[in-house]
């Protein structure tokens, strides 16, 4: 790391480095929401759309049908909505974390008022640019991610709407004129 960034960890406060790592889990879920979305979703229905049209039972007003295809249709969307909470969390968190650190470092800016009486305008204008700090990383890294969790979550909900399509049921009146 170099020594720049380093020293910018440090001067925001022991809250920045969290941020950081924070920030970094949101954006591996958010890669890893992308990848299921994408690809392995996909293989995931494919499966389960297999296992139910080698049911022999599919009718509309069989329960056991209705029963395995709403089992199916439950199980894909609890697979698309894991870790969206969290991702939804973080956005909400590292702003938070951000303004924490912020007051704490106006509390020691006080504290340092306090035992100094007057310090230097130098000083304290370094502890003010320091405050900031927390602030702008946490704003960072939520303001990053925002975009692509709301675009994750629209795309959950579009596969989740097409569920229903993909596991139809078949209606006995038809069956049983042929």
């Amino acid at each position: 790391m170099p020594a720049g960034a380093f020293s910018l960890l440090t001067a925001g406060g022991p809250l920045v480095p969290v941020i950081v790592i924070l920030t970094a889990v949101l954006w591996m879920l958010i890669i890893e929401r992308y990848l299921f979305q994408t690809r392995d979703f996909a293989l995931v229905t494919g499966l389960a759309v297999d296992r139910w049209a080698q049911r022999e039972d599919r009718s509309a007003t069989s329960w056991a049908a209705c029963a395995v295809r709403r089992a199916y249709m439950s199980s894909l969307g609890r697979q698309l909505d894991e870790r969206m909470g969290s991702l939804k969390g973080l956005l909400f968190v590292l702003p938070l974390l951000g303004l924490l650190g912020t007051v704490t470092g106006m509390i020691d800016l006080f504290d340092l008022v306090a035992a100094e009486g007057q310090p230097p305008h130098t000083l304290m204008a370094a502890h003010l640019a320091a405050l900031v700090l927390p602030t702008l990383a946490g704003l960072t890294g939520a303001v990053s991610g925002v975009f692509f969790v709301s675009h994750l979550e629209r795309r959950r909900k579009r596969l989740r709407q097409a569920l229903p399509g993909q596991f139809l049921l078949t209606d006995d009146s038809v069956e049983a004129r042929r």
